[in-house]
């Protein structure tokens, strides 16, 4: 019996609030080697992706409303490239009932991360180096700045499971890598006046992000437009008839250029849209897609369209020159 007690003792003893962070490496095949924990925490792999179950290391924090936890994860990589290192939450939170937690001091030994005690910020509400991730129509992530919820410096950060910050990490092929963090929990009531209080403050602007080769600027016709600082172009800025009227060929044919050229996504409002000429549309990798930052660069939809029965309709006008000889077939787009 002694024997096993001690063995007991050397194991963490997570609390019922498991906070959780993670290292996502699928994107560049990058696996993550001989992980190891200390603090009250523990590490596993995702299981789900098989033999490239090495490519995402989760960890499972204690996260106690009482105290700040000190926690830090150990790897080595196998390859030269980044991962993307997520702060998320509480794993038992859902999109309707969020569970809250903090984290603070992030620091590592074996790569850069910047900003880790979230000192400086570009909008006033997000902090530099990173970028918030929610799932669409979600409690965000927030910054916190009141001193009783900050371990150290003049903020911390607030996620959940599925309102996360996310900073990419560049690491070196078999130089090991220790993520060292605090972490605590907090109470639904005091997570719900701290969201209430971070969310009333204004950005000092809405559409730029801490990402590298990132277009950040707007088209002129969409420059005070809240629609375009979220990442969607709308046609109708460019004078697009969605009654179906007057050809808008030119218009539309703008709007996909310009969407594509600023890395918006280009979208059409509910209606009929009359063109005479085929539209040429493009597709590059954006880093963000729909507005939201993404892990890992993905290609944007080039058109998009009014949801469930208000789908937008691209008419071809009568008469079109070039569209009337089936030996030689012409594409509306």
């Amino acid at each position: 019996m002694k024997k096993l007690y001690a063995i007991m003792l050397l194991l963490p003893l997570l609390s019922a609030e498991s906070a959780r962070f993670q290292m996502y490496g699928v994107y560049k095949d990058l696996s993550m080697h001989d992980p190891s924990c200390s603090g009250y925490a523990k590490w596993q792999y995702a299981d789900w992706l098989n033999e490239k179950k090495a490519q995402i290391l989760i960890v499972y924090a204690d996260a106690d409303e009482s105290r700040w936890s000190s926690v830090s994860v150990s790897f080595t990589p196998d390859r030269d490239a980044s991962f993307i290192l997520t702060l998320m939450g509480i794993d038992s939170g859902t999109d309707e009932e969020p569970r809250y937690c903090l984290f603070d001091a992030i620091s590592a030994e074996g790569a850069v991360i910047k900003n880790g005690d979230f000192e400086q910020t570009v909008d006033k509400v997000t902090p530099l180096d990173w970028s918030a991730q929610s799932k669409k129509n979600t409690m965000p992530p927030v910054l916190i700045t009141d001193k009783q919820y900050v371990k150290s410096g003049a903020a911390s950060v607030m996620t959940w499971k599925n309102g996360s910050f996310i900073q990419y990490i560049t690491v070196q092929k078999d130089v090991p890598l220790q993520i060292s963090l605090q972490v605590k929990a907090i109470s639904g009531v005091e997570a719900e006046r701290l969201l209430k209080e971070a969310l009333s403050i204004k950005p000092a602007y809405i559409h730029k992000w801490p990402f590298n080769n990132l277009c950040t600027d707007l088209p002129a016709p969409a420059r005070n437009n809240e629609l375009a600082q979220s990442g969607y172009l709308s046609v109708a800025l460019y004078g697009a008839d969605a009654h179906g009227i007057t050809d808008s060929t030119k218009a539309i044919q703008q709007a996909i250029t310009d969407a594509y050229e600023y890395e918006l996504v280009c979208f059409f409002p509910a209606g009929t849209y009359l063109i005479s000429d085929t539209l040429k549309c493009m597709q590059k990798v954006y880093a963000m897609n729909n507005g939201v930052l993404q892990p890992g660069k993905r290609k944007a939809n080039a058109l998009v369209g009014s949801a469930k029965t208000a789908r937008p309709i691209i008419k071809l006008e009568k008469n079109a020159a070039g569209f009337n000889d089936p030996q030689k077939p012409k594409a509306m787009v």
